[in-house]
């Protein structure tokens, strides 16, 4: 994953341009290198788990449970019970 300010996003890399970059991978360390000599950049490579993001599922439960489904559920009791 690439941060450019504040967004970050995935970096998919060929073996071509790997190759040409002169790319090393270390991962057991959990990085790899980039370049040569003086100009080689370090880049870790150990996923980040990102923050879990709150859902509104009572929201969403309300919507599913909305009086349309409430009067079938209904009608599937009654039936039950005449058996």
């Amino acid at each position: 994953v690439m941060k450019n300010g504040t967004v970050a996003y995935p970096m998919l890399l060929g073996r071509p341009w790997l190759r040409r970059v002169h790319a090393r991978n270390y991962w057991n360390e959990g990085f790899m290198t980039l370049g040569s000599g003086r100009e080689r950049v370090k880049i870790n490579v150990i996923p980040r788990h990102h923050k879990a993001e709150p859902v509104d599922s009572i929201d969403e439960i309300d919507d599913w449970t909305s009086s349309d489904y409430s009067s079938t559920s209904e009608v599937d009791t009654k039936d039950e019970e005449s058996e």
